[in-house]
């Protein structure tokens, strides 16, 4: 659809009376529009476009130049009075998550570690900016599963449930949702959820797992390329950042703290927590691992590195574990091979201090065993009422091998092992998913969220 065509449309819901704009009064945001359009780049040339939509309980304000012409206007909102049947939508969105994970799991895992240390070496399979003329990296074996998978039941209720989410938080008959189909795949959508809003019982939503696209018939192929999370660049800011810098430190002068899975060394995970310590993360700079494996109180250890993470500074905290569901929805971090009390970290284990710098925390819990679109939400909400600059987590069950290929190509672009370039954080989720896609048909990258500034960088 080109832009003409939109603002017909546009102007056609307009004169037909539904949604006419509001004008809002004292919309209070974290950033004005005018301090999101002049902040720094994002290191990509040129930059992409951008839509920004700022919410609150009542009015969605979007503000941003697509195709050359600038859109600003407000629109009512009812997602406050949607609450239940978009927490049912989430619901059966999570479920469906769930059973595409249990379908397809050996499909998700299969990603060879010597073949993907290999392609991130070639700097040809450096970040893609143009998304258009990705080309396609993939063997006859990822086609071949991917076959099996595309037009899967699993794959297909993904989609459909992806798509009712996506319909809920953008009705049809409305302004953005008819903008939204123009926008060209690579925008850059930020999301500003005030966090004065009604909306507050809601402060994490998948966007990545919404299908925009509409649904194939049962037995027909799916394109993935219709999920946000393949499709744009997304931003969520749904916690206050504070106005912090959106510089996290230098490369060589900062640290980085990885508290890894201490359980049997013949477990899946426990095999890959070695491998990723001693094959990838111990080649890095200024990589620490908790705890020790010379540890007496490994526990202890993991809790009083989380509450004061040393050396100073540290700018990012990586976690690669287990992830339960305690009494009330309440996340259970396991780090041992059962659920003895040496071996967890409730939420309440954890320290409430403020952290002395403003890290970003990778919670990548593998394995997670709640389906309850809630858990993430808490652990997150953990982290950033210490004052995290941003949090990357999964959304529901990831398994084990897709969470380590995961952790190693957002590495790869965040820490710009080839290309010195900076990438910053937001970017390094979106190209991880894109790699994932573009070398092994792989969709697994949509499991992961990122939640804050898209812009936060290491320097080098």
């Amino acid at each position: 659809m080109d832009i003409e065509q939109v603002n017909k449309e546009i102007e056609g819901v307009e004169a037909s009376g539904r949604n006419i704009p509001v004008r809002v009064k004292d919309i209070t945001t974290y950033r004005s529009a005018e301090d999101i359009i002049s902040q720094p780049t994002y290191g990509l040339t040129p930059e992409p476009e951008k839509l920004i939509i700022s919410v609150t309980a009542e009015y969605l304000s979007i503000n941003g130049t697509i195709n050359g012409k600038k859109h600003c206007f407000h629109e009512e909102c009812f997602w406050a009075s949607k609450q239940q049947e978009i927490v049912g939508s989430l619901d059966n969105l999570y479920s469906a998550v769930k059973n595409f994970r249990e379908a397809h799991s050996s499909y998700l895992n299969n990603i060879n570690s010597k073949d993907l240390l290999s392609r991130l070496e070639d700097s040809n399979n450096d970040q893609i900016y143009d998304w258009d003329n990705c080309t396609d990296s993939t063997q006859l074996e990822d086609q071949e599963m991917w076959r099996q998978v595309e037009k899967s039941k699993e794959l297909r209720n993904l989609v459909y449930y992806g798509h009712e989410l996506y319909e809920d938080f953008f009705p049809q008959d409305s302004k953005l949702y008819i903008l939204l189909k123009s926008l060209k795949p690579g925008t850059i959508i930020e999301i500003n959820w005030l966090l004065n809003s009604k909306l507050s019982w809601r402060s994490h939503v998948p966007w990545g797992l919404m299908f925009q696209q509409p649904v194939p018939d049962v037995g027909q192929p799916i394109n993935p390329l219709g999920f946000i999370g393949l499709r744009y660049r997304m931003e969520y800011i749904a916690h206050n950042p504070d106005g912090k810098p959106e510089a996290l430190g230098s490369l060589n002068k900062s640290n980085r703290v990885h508290y890894l899975y201490w359980g049997k060394k013949e477990t899946e995970i426990a095999v890959e927590a070695e491998w990723l310590r001693t094959t990838l993360f111990s080649k890095w700079p200024n990589q620490k691992f908790i705890p020790h494996h010379d540890s007496t109180n490994q526990k202890n250890d993991l809790l009083n590195s989380l509450k004061s993470p040393t050396p100073n500074p540290v700018n990012l905290l990586y976690l690669y574990c287990v992830c339960d569901v305690g009494q009330g929805n309440t996340p259970i971090l396991r780090f041992g091979d059962n659920n003895g009390s040496s071996n967890i970290v409730r939420q309440t284990d954890m320290s409430q201090e403020e952290f002395l710098e403003r890290p970003l925390v990778f919670a990548n819990a593998c394995t997670t065993l709640a389906s309850s679109p809630n858990m993430a939400n808490n652990l997150e909400k953990t982290f950033f009422k210490r004052g995290c600059a941003a949090y990357l987590g999964t959304e529901s069950e990831v398994p084990i091998i897709l969470a380590s290929r995961f952790a190693i190509v957002f590495f790869h672009f965040f820490y710009r092992t080839v290309n010195p370039k900076k990438v910053v954080a937001g970017e390094a989720v979106v190209q991880t998913r894109l790699f994932f896609w573009q070398h092994y048909k792989n969709i697994g990258g949509l499991f992961y969220s990122y939640v804050g500034p898209y812009g936060l960088y290491i320097d080098s």
